[in-house]
């Protein structure tokens, strides 16, 4: 089966990016609003970027969003983007993941047969999931929350919560 790889990042490398994006663009409380992020922060600085909130139908089976490194377009499932608008915490992590791949794989990845596992650091799928929480849970601002408050005062899952909680003590 092909695996994608993507260049080597290391956790603190994306932690810092994340952090980099949030001081630049002033959102430096807990709560960061991803989706206006997506809809008015991104379109601002690059004019190629597009996003679209669609149906079930108009997606790969059972996926909730996906970014598209050619069309340098993200598309979200509506129901993920209302969700997101709600604050439900798993569709505001759905969204932000792909915001990762926007910013760490805007060049695509490379796609490998190989039987060898891929190391996390080199994942394009941790690599997201590493950027979504980071932005979305900045360690900074949450070192000494409890597992409740992360997920209270940053919007997230209770699951997104305690990965963080975890992160913050290692």
């Amino acid at each position: 089966m092909p695996t994608q790889i993507a260049p080597a990042l290391s956790r603190a490398k994306i932690e810092n990016l994340t952090d980099n994006i949030r001081r630049t663009f002033d959102c430096m409380n807990c709560y960061f609003d991803i989706v206006s992020f997506v809809e008015f922060v991104i379109p601002s600085i690059d004019s190629t970027f597009n996003y679209d909130y669609v149906e079930a139908y108009e997606l790969p089976n059972k996926t909730y969003a996906y970014y598209d490194s050619c069309e340098n377009q993200i598309k979200i499932l509506s129901s993920v983007y209302e969700g997101a608008c709600n604050d439900k915490g798993r569709d505001r992590f759905t969204i932000a993941h792909e915001v990762g791949h926007y910013f760490l794989h805007k060049e695509g990845c490379r796609f490998a047969r190989s039987e060898i596992e891929v190391p996390a650091f080199m994942n394009p799928e941790w690599q997201a999931n590493t950027f979504a929480s980071a932005l979305l849970i900045p360690k900074s601002q949450t070192q000494f929350m409890s597992i409740d408050e992360i997920a209270d005062k940053c919007k997230v899952s209770h699951q997104a919560a305690e990965i963080a909680f975890k992160r913050n003590w290692q």
